[in-house]
């Protein structure tokens, strides 16, 4: 524990930047309730543009299928929340609650293939930065 500590002192005081482990949303990173309440916030806040059916309006891009996950591969959940706090909804941008927008997220992801889990996505931007979003499950340890 005390070299752990030490290493970690080490590589702060070198410079080097200290990243959590990354987790990838096919490992089940959000729960199956947290999804339900995304749906209602979309419904309430998304849909009008979004589409019940996620395709977009021509203005709206679409939230399902692949283009969805080819735009946000490689990024982070927390990428995702911080694109919708900044612009979503349209007419009142950052106007959810912060835990609102990772439900939102967590019914994105559902609606998009991505497998629930026993977990659910952290209320903490710090933590969601470490969620990585991936095309598909290859690759995927």
């Amino acid at each position: 524990m005390i070299f752990r500590g030490l290493l970690l002192c080490l590589l702060v005081g070198s410079g080097l930047e200290v990243r959590a482990q990354e987790t990838y949303v096919w490992e089940g990173v959000y729960s199956v309730s947290q999804a339900e309440r995304g749906r209602t916030v979309y419904r309430e806040a998304c849909v009008v543009c979004h589409l019940e059916d996620f395709s977009g309006d021509g203005d709206a891009p679409p939230l399902r299928g692949r283009g969805f996950l080819v735009r946000w591969a490689e990024l982070s959940v927390g990428d995702l929340v911080a694109a919708m706090r900044a612009t979503m909804p349209k007419e009142a941008p950052d106007s959810l609650s912060f835990e609102a927008y990772v439900q939102l997220s967590a019914y994105l992801l559902s609606a998009n293939g991505v497998p629930s889990g026993e977990k659910k996505l952290p209320v903490d931007m710090d933590a969601l930065w470490n969620v990585v979003i991936t095309e598909d499950a290859a690759g995927v340890n």
